[in-house]
């Protein structure tokens, strides 16, 4: 409380931040007002505390014209947090993955089945993604989290599941040949991910800790995620349907491609700012991949062996 520096307002329509001068200030008080006067728009009040339940504080307010109609404002002592709530999808989809994974690695540690742990990295990836969700609930999101979160699940995750998908439909040399482009694309993006600029001002203008627009994250790091899903969706959606045309694992592969599609179409929702049933279809999304890749493909009915016939017997 008695550090101005902990507070910062944002301006969300022109961008940057609105310096904060010190009004007046006690042992319990602390009065901060704009440098500037406000122009009318959307502002954010951001405000960072330390200690066992530290954390970021977001506020929101809009600055309307003289005269202009205001919000009224209304104490709810017994309200909900709607936080709390949001956030129970998200951790419900990063302990599903997690669990995905994990089995995944225990099925390629006995029978050593790369395709297997590419996907179970590929689930891990994405549990990393919705942990970075359920953690910005909690505190806001920073730019080091927003960064984590934009590599696992915005640019590996496709595309470890994809590798999968395509090791099985590769011979050899194209194995070895897959595996070196996608470990240059995954530093290179990793590196590109590092370096780009954040912008604090799309970060704070976030609602309720929901992931915020791709634009938060500067240079070109966005073509490497375009590159790397890409890869991913051909491999695991196309491969797929591949494999369904020459009846090969039809329904291992029907799984596998109803989960991929689910699972884009929630984060196009979630990208495009609809959030109504993004974190619902993820959790169906990654359930049905799941079934495709661990569940067997039934196997064909094998007939009886004909039942043994005594050779007559033959006398001298």
């Amino acid at each position: 409380m008695d550090d101005a520096a902990a507070y910062r307002l944002y301006d969300l329509d022109r961008g940057g931040a609105v310096s904060l001068a010190t009004v007046a200030q006690t042992s319990t008080t602390l009065r901060l007002t704009p440098a500037r006067a406000l122009p009318p728009g959307r502002y954010a009040f951001v405000a960072t505390h330390e200690g066992m339940f530290g954390g970021r504080d977001f506020d929101y307010l809009t600055v309307v014209a003289a005269g202009g109609a205001v919000t009224s404002i209304s104490s709810k002592p017994n309200g909900a947090t709607p936080a709390v709530a949001d956030a129970l999808l998200p951790l419900a989809a990063m302990l599903l993955a997690l669990a995905f994974s994990l089995r995944l690695f225990a099925s390629w540690f006995k029978r050593r089945a790369a395709q297997k742990l590419f996907w179970g990295l590929g689930f891990a990836l994405f549990a990393v993604a919705a942990g970075a969700e359920v953690a910005a609930y909690r505190a806001g999101w920073t730019p080091g989290l927003f960064r984590l979160y934009y590599l696992a699940g915005g640019v590996l995750t496709v595309a470890s599941l994809g590798a999968g998908s395509a090791w099985l439909l590769l011979p050899r040399r194209a194995r070895d040949a897959l595996l070196g482009a996608l470990a240059v694309a995954a530093v290179s993006a990793v590196v590109a991910v590092l370096l780009a600029p954040v912008h604090v001002a799309d970060l704070a203008g976030a609602a309720s800790g929901r992931p915020p627009s791709n634009h938060a994250l500067g240079g070109h790091a966005f073509v490497w995620a375009i590159v790397l899903n890409s890869f991913g969706t051909v491999f695991l959606v196309g491969g797929s349907a591949w494999s369904i045309v020459r009846r090969q694992r039809v329904r291992t592969n029907v799984w596998i491609g109803l989960g991929a599609l689910v699972t884009a179409l929630a984060t196009g929702m979630s990208r495009a700012g609809s959030y109504s049933f993004v974190y619902a279809g993820e959790l169906v999304g990654i359930g049905l991949m799941f079934c495709g890749f661990t569940l067997p493909s039934p196997r064909a009915a094998q007939r009886p062996a004909p039942p043994a016939v005594a050779a007559p017997a033959t006398g001298n």
